[in-house]
């Protein structure tokens, strides 16, 4: 009996964090329609702003969106935990955008 309380005390932290159900790869998805903007701070950064003002700052925007002004529709990754950068804005991942007509 006591081997069996020894073997569940030293396997019950290997079994917690899968039964939590938090996860590490957890992704906040992000749509709707944005402008593209150009910061020249830093060497330059390229942000998108959505229509709440709210600035999001893209790890892969494409050279073809790099239009200062230029209105698009996009989805974007908002990673978890969020990791920094020195442009301004919420670090982000462009999933897919195309420009607005």
């Amino acid at each position: 009996m006591r081997r069996l309380v020894l073997t569940l005390l030293v396997l019950l932290p290997l079994a917690l964090p899968s039964a939590c159900g938090e996860s590490s790869d957890d992704k906040t998805i992000v749509t709707g329609d944005f402008v593209v903007r150009f910061e020249p701070i830093e060497g330059g950064c390229w942000g998108l702003v959505a229509t709440d003002n709210t600035l999001y700052s893209p790890s892969n925007l494409d050279n073809v969106y790099r239009i200062d002004g230029l209105r698009v529709t996009a989805s974007l990754e908002v990673p978890s935990p969020p990791w920094g950068g020195f442009c301004p804005g919420q670090p982000v991942k462009v999933i897919e955008i195309a420009p607005l007509p």
